[in-house]
């Protein structure tokens, strides 16, 4: 498994990813979910090969707030992703 930013926006990929958690908000509206991610602060995603199996991607002002907005992740690879971002995080 390979865990990295998530720098170019795959919306096939993305929208698979939320839709397979039941997450219909975003996958109802992709140009919404694209948005978000173009502006999130740090997005990191867990490749296994050439499948996406989960993400993280943080929002925030950029100086005092940081959050972890969403969460998508296979449960194989849920508590590997979630550590391994606090590592990136600059505080």
């Amino acid at each position: 498994m390979e865990i990295r930013e998530y720098k170019e926006y795959n919306e096939p990929e993305i929208l698979g990813l939320y839709a397979s958690g039941g997450w219909t908000a975003y996958t109802d509206d992709p140009t919404a979910l694209r948005n978000g991610f173009a502006n999130s602060l740090l997005t990191l995603a867990a490749y296994e090969e050439a499948l996406l199996a989960g993400l993280i991607r943080v929002v925030g002002d950029g100086y005092t707030v940081v959050l972890v907005q969403d969460t998508a992740i296979e449960i194989a690879v849920c508590r590997i992703l979630l550590f391994v971002t606090l590592d990136y995080l600059p505080f």
